[in-house]
């Protein structure tokens, strides 16, 4: 069970931090940013997130994602020997 919460916990993480990069990448380069290969890069890991909640939500659901997991890591942890 702990393998599939650090599992979960892992997708959350690489997608918050695309979402975070692809965010401050098209902060930094503007209109540009649709030729940029590292922009394109970071919108092609972060998709998994834009389709069930589009893109101005994605961030916000990578986080409550990251939160919901790391909670139930905790609550596994703080409840038996799962964590040694």
């Amino acid at each position: 069970m702990l393998l599939l919460v650090s599992a979960l916990k892992l997708i959350a993480e690489i997608g918050l931090l695309a979402c975070l990069g692809r965010g401050l990448l098209g902060l930094l380069i503007g209109a540009r940013r649709q030729g940029n290969f590292f922009y394109g890069l970071l919108d092609i890991v972060a998709r998994p997130f834009d389709l069930p909640a589009g893109q101005r939500w994605a961030l916000p659901l990578a986080a409550g994602l990251w939160l919901a997991v790391t909670a139930w890591k905790v609550q596994l942890c703080l409840g038996g020997a799962a964590c040694q």
